[in-house]
């Protein structure tokens, strides 16, 4: 592990602080919904169509399938805050990547250059999910002579 500047090391130890200190988080979207009924004659298929809600929504993934929990009012003001610790997750995690990647090209003496909308190239503060990439070549071209392809 490459040395860090002691302020570096500082907020490290800030960011896991915080994450340990979050409790429970919640994954997915708290929305409010707007639906149609099933009553022809209701107000809600007229044109300009008012529509019956708005109604709190917990909507995640769960495997491959979408997973919708309508919630009582009680239940979203209940669950707002386990909602906002997966929030400030999310941002504490890109925070460390970002400190990470900063460290890493330091010590290794690479440049992170400035792209003209001023952010740093070279590695990613938008996303936790794009920091891991497949060894495995996109075309058989990308392959050394060595590699062999069985077909």
């Amino acid at each position: 592990m490459p040395s860090t500047p002691a302020s570096t090391e500082h907020r490290q130890r800030q960011i896991t602080d915080e994450i340990a200190a979050l409790g429970l988080c919640l994954p997915g979207s708290l929305v409010e919904r707007t639906t149609r009924c099933g009553s022809p004659r209701c107000r809600c298929h007229s044109d300009p169509s008012q529509l019956h809600g708005p109604y709190p929504s917990w909507i995640r993934k769960v495997g491959a399938r979408t997973v919708t929990r309508n919630l009582s009012p009680e239940q979203l003001e209940r669950y707002r805050p386990l909602f906002d610790n997966t929030r400030r997750l999310r941002q504490l995690i890109n925070e460390l990547e970002t400190l990470s990647a900063r460290t890493v090209e330091q010590a290794e003496g690479w440049t992170a250059h400035k792209s003209r909308h001023g952010r740093y190239t070279g590695y990613s503060e938008d996303t936790a999910e794009d920091n891991v990439s497949s060894l495995k070549p996109r075309t058989p071209g990308d392959y050394s002579e060595h590699t062999q392809i069985r077909t």
